[in-house]
């Protein structure tokens, strides 16, 4: 019960964000499974889709990604990868310039491990990790925005 309380005391554009964002997870947890990962990098770069998304008003960074982090915990089997990819959506779709990182690291010999993560200003502000200089980071589409560098 107190996280319908919580959800009642955001205000309008808080709410409307943390719909948006419980749906992309969603959104992006299917896709990652249904579509090639290059289409959904595109995706993420497409002025059409984050138009659409540029009617709220501007909201600090913090809260954007408290409000992601709490959809994250009642979206089930969010990976990393679904969570950077609609922060980096919801981020861009509130003016931010956020980058996507993708990273992989090798554990065993034949065994290679991916982590994402999501940066704004030069400074890791979702899927940061105690080991996460062992990942060694692909080039990727470096998202859109006005705010942050």
């Amino acid at each position: 019960m107190g996280k319908v309380l919580k959800f009642f005391h955001l205000t309008g554009s808080e709410k409307l964000i943390f719909c948006r964002a419980v749906y992309l997870l969603f959104y992006y947890r299917i896709a990652l499974r249904r579509q090639h990962f290059q289409s959904l990098v595109d995706q993420l770069s497409n002025s059409t889709t984050t138009a659409l998304l540029q009617t709220v008003p501007s909201i600090p960074a913090d809260t954007l990604i408290r409000l992601l982090a709490a959809a994250c915990r009642i979206v089930p089997f969010t990976t990393c990868l679904s969570r950077a990819m609609a922060g980096q959506m919801i981020l861009t779709g509130c003016g931010y310039f956020s980058r996507l990182h993708v990273g992989v690291a090798r554990e065993k010999e034949e065994e290679l491990e991916a982590h994402a993560w999501l940066s704004l200003d030069g400074r890791i502000i979702l899927g940061n990790v105690p080991d996460l200089d062992r990942y060694r980071e692909l080039p990727l589409y470096q998202g859109r925005g006005t705010k942050g560098s």
